[in-house]
Order: structure tokens, then C-alpha cells, then sequence
């Protein structure tokens, strides 16, 4: 997250001592409140996956009224609803320009039900919110981080100008147009005065920095946004509001393709076991209960200690490895991976995390890893997987 600020009035230097311990302080709660939003997503996210697995295993159980299964599969849409926080909050913390704003790996309807619940807080109470976000729109060149930080600076901004306003509207839209995407944000509802909203628009998104709403100025949203071959354009405003469009390139549809890939459930009868390498005993335990449901499963080992993980996978041989990406203590799963590969290659590995990107997908499938797979999809496309590479495949799932 983009936490610099920019004086307003650089050419009059403050002569106040304590705008400059103020601005001082607000730099470090900006980044306290970034550090604990990643922290949280994260957290989230692990203690959702547990959860869900729980739930998919108690809807297989036999003998269930419709009434029962109904009540699951409400509580399931609230927890995905928790999952969608937590991957936004992920989204808003993520450094935009470091080495997980890989490109193309932006579809639009999955980033906008990620960032939806998130936008609903930032808006002003009472604010109607709209969207048409096509699921049919491919993938765009922007970094889902990138995009969600830009688009919540500018939300944040809607809210400062309609304050006052009757009727605050926001309105979010995405169409194709040629081989770019257009996303379009639109906040409307009467101002006290035309002067009075071109005032805050040109003070807060053409003259200077978006500093005290957001942290992240209007330079810096197009700069970021133009690393990924798009741009911000500021398409008009008026006592009505104003209108923001963000052009987005398309990718290429095999990169979406190779990004997702669709799961059966399978039903091999082998028998197969799984070896866990995660510190979440709570997802373990939910794993296991899964697991127990499937034919020809015979045990879930533990790495207990994290740090013997690879002596542990040479004394038990399991059939597949649930190597956790975000190991505590140092540990550097991927380095784990690599000599897991050498020293029991029988074993077929699957890297399982809370936010995946298609850099850390290439890296982990080129050491050897045989599946990838995202903490945050169903379980029943966990299960297949896991059957999958067992059964010789290799397989990426990702939140899609």
C-alpha cells in the first residue's frame, strides 16, 4: 500500500514545528494500519479455510433434512462473504510495486466481489451503490493490488465530495472496447454548489495529490497504472458529480486458461495419504475430516517440527504433500519443496497458500512442484486435486 504523503504547498514551507511532527505521525499510523491490515487478511483466511472444510463435511453426512442442508449452505454464503474481506484487505495491503504485482492475473468479476464489501465501508452511510462488472470480461493487464488501491483512492475521494449530499450515489461499470477494458467509476448526487465541487476536485485530483484521503496521489494512481500499459483519465464533473474511467489492456484468454483449471471429483479406490507441512492445527484437523470421507484415504500425517518437514516426508513416503507457502519461523517453503523434490521424488507435491500470484505459481510448478493450490476455493476442488496429483496430473486451482 502506498503510504507517502505530499505537502499541498510545497512552494511556502510550513513554519510550524508540529506540522512536521504531525505529518510524521500520521506516516507511521498509516503504516501501523498496513501492516495490521495484511496481517489480518491473512488470518482471515486461515482461520476461514478450517471452517468451510468443516461445513462441506458435515453436508455430506447422511440423513439430512432440506431444512439442515438449507441452514448450511446459508452459513457457507456468509463465511464466502468473510473470505472475500480477507482477500481484500490482502488486496489494500500488498506492496503494488513489488514482486507480487504481476500482471494479467486481473479478472475483473472475482477483483470486484473481493473488493466490494470493502467499498461498501468506505462509502458515505446511505450511499447507493451500483455495479456492472461482466463475468464474460477477460483478464486485464493490471495487478489486482494495483487496481483495488487506485479504485479505493478514488472511492475514498467520491466520499469526500459528496459530503452534504441528499442522495450520494456510486456507480461502478466495466465494458470491453476493442482489446482494453474500460472500468468506469461515476459518484453522483447534488453538491451545495458548483464552485464548491470544483474547488475539491481540482484541489484533491488535478492540482495536487490525494494526500489526506487516501495516501495515494493522483500521480502516483496513473503511474502505477501506466507500469501496466493503462491509464486514469478524469472524463468530466460537474454539481452533479463526477466520472473517473480507467483503461484497462486485455491479456490473452490461454493466460486465464492456464489459470484456472476446472475440477471433477474424482473416484480412484487406491490408497493414498497426505502429508501436511502448515502450522494451522485447525485446518489439519478439518483437512482430516475431510479426507476420511474419501475412499482409499488411509492416514493424514503432521510435520511436527516444521523445521524436520523433509525428514519427516522421507520416514512416512506419503502420496501428496500440503507444503503451506507462508511458513512461520523463516522457514522458506520453497526451499523446502526443492528438497523434498530431490530427496523423495515419489512424493508429489502440492504448494497450498491464502494469496497465490502467478509469479509464485511459476516458481513453485518450475521446482518441481506438482499443484498449486489456493486456501480459498471449495473444498470439494481441494479434494479433487489432491486426487488429481495423486493420480499423475498436475494441477492449478486458484480462487476463480
Amino acid at each position: 500500500m502506498i503510504m507517502s504523503k505530499t505537502a499541498r504547498a510545497e512552494a511556502v514551507p510550513s513554519t510550524n514545528e508540529s506540522d512536521h511532527d504531525r505529518a510524521t505521525l500520521e506516516h507511521g499510523r498509516l503504516a501501523t494500519i498496513g501492516a495490521l491490515t495484511a496481517g489480518l487478511g491473512h488470518d482471515l483466511r486461515n482461520a476461514i479455510a478450517p471452517a468451510l472444510l468443516r461445513l462441506d463435511t458435515l453436508a455430506d453426512a447422511p440423513n439430512l433434512t432440506e431444512g439442515t442442508h438449507r441452514e448450511l449452505r446459508a452459513i457457507r454464503s456468509s463465511i464466502g462473504e468473510m473470505q472475500h474481506i480477507a482477500a481484500g484487505l490482502h488486496l489494500l495491503a500488498a506492496d503494488p510495486v513489488g514482486d507480487a504485482a504481476v500482471p494479467c492475473t486481473t479478472k475483473l468479476s472475482n477483483w470486484w466481489q473481493d473488493l466490494l464489501p470493502l467499498v461498501h465501508a468506505a462509502a458515505s452511510p446511505g450511499t447507493l451503490l451500483r455495479a456492472d462488472i461482466p463475468e464474460t470480461l477477460g483478464l486485464v493487464s493490471v495487478p489486482p493490488q494495483v487496481l483495488a488501491q487506485v479504485v479505493m483512492g478514488l472511492v475514498m475521494n467520491a466520499r469526500e465530495l459528496m459530503q452534504g449530499n441528499p442522495s450520494p450515489r456510486l456507480l461502478m461499470s466495466a465494458r470491453k472496447a476493442s482489446n482494453s477494458v474500460l472500468l468506469t467509476l461515476e459518484h453522483a448526487g447534488r453538491t451545495p454548489s458548483i464552485d464548491t465541487t470544483v474547488q475539491r476536485v481540482n484541489a484533491r485530483l488535478v492540482d495536487s495529490p490525494i494526500d489526506s484521503i487516501s495516501g495515494l496521489g493522483i500521480a502516483k494512481m496513473r503511474e502505477l497504472l501506466r507500469a501496466h500499459d493503462a491509464d486514469l483519465v478524469l472524463s468530466e464533473y460537474s454539481s452533479d458529480g463526477g466520472r473517473f474511467e480507467l483503461r484497462l489492456a486485455l491479456c490473452g484468454d490461454t493466460i486465464e486458461t492456464n489459470f484456472h483449471i476446472a475440477a471433477a471429483r474424482a473416484s480412484i479406490v487406491e490408497p493414498f495419504s497426505v502429508l501436511c507441512i502448515d502450522d494451522n492445527e485447525l485446518l489439519i484437523d478439518a483437512l482430516e475430516s475431510r479426507l476420511q470421507l474419501e475412499a482409499g484415504f488411509t492416514k493424514l500425517h503432521r510435520a511436527v517440527p516444521l523445521t524436520n518437514s523433509v525428514a519427516i516426508v522421507a520416514r512416512a513416503r506419503p502420496t501428496v504433500v500440503l507444503l503451506d507457502y507462508d511458513l512461520p519461523d523463516g522457514i522458506d517453503a520453497l526451499q523446502v519443496l526443492e528438497r523434498i523434490v530431490h530427496e523423495s521424488p515419489a512424493t508429489r507435491v502440492i504448494v497450498f497458500t491464502g494469496f497465490p500470484n502467478s509469479q509464485l505459481v511459476t516458481d513453485a510448478m518450475a521446482l518441481g512442484a506438482h499443484g498449486f493450490v489456493s486456501k480459498g476455493i471449495e473444498s470439494d476442488r481441494l479434494i479433487a486435486a489432491i486426487h488429481r496429483v495423486r493420480n499423475g496430473e498436475d494441477v492449478i486451482e486458484l480462487d476463480a
